[in-house]
């Protein structure tokens, strides 16, 4: 279940006919509702997602169940551990990116993203998008 919630996480956020810059229509909405229905119908417990827009800020659904012993129903606030799954489906989308130049890999990463306990340290203008994908940043443990 957790594979195929990034999977379609990340479908969402690359097909661009569902999220873009501008505000988030019904219409997409129900084309959403629909994807994850269908996911539902063939045996998927639960889905959760949520799509960011600086037009419209964020919008989450879910459906389904996060515990279907108890018949607890999957909310867009539960917890998903994905660990190291999901380092595979951000790289392809970062190369994605890349490809089609919106990114270059060789840029430091805090020309693109704003962390503070990253702009603490005194490397953090040295490390590029190519040294997170090639975990080679020397950056430490987060956790």
């Amino acid at each position: 279940m957790k594979k195929l919630s990034i999977v379609l996480l990340v479908i969402l956020i690359t097909y661009p006919g569902i999220a873009q810059k501008e505000s988030f229509p019904e219409a997409r909405k129900a084309a959403v509702k629909q994807v994850v229905q269908k996911h539902l119908e063939m045996g998927i417990p639960g889905l959760a997602l949520t799509v960011y827009t600086p037009d419209t800020g964020y919008w989450s659904y879910s459906a389904g169940y996060s515990n279907m012993e108890e018949g607890q129903v999957l909310l867009p606030t539960h917890k998903h551990y994905l660990q190291s799954v999901s380092k595979t489906y951000m790289a392809v989308v970062v190369l994605q990116l890349y490809e089609v130049g919106k990114i270059d890999l060789d840029d430091p990463v805090d020309q693109y993203v704003q962390v503070p306990w990253l702009q603490k340290l005194d490397e953090s203008g040295e490390i590029t998008i190519r040294m997170l994908l090639n975990h080679t940043s020397g950056l430490p443990e987060y956790n």
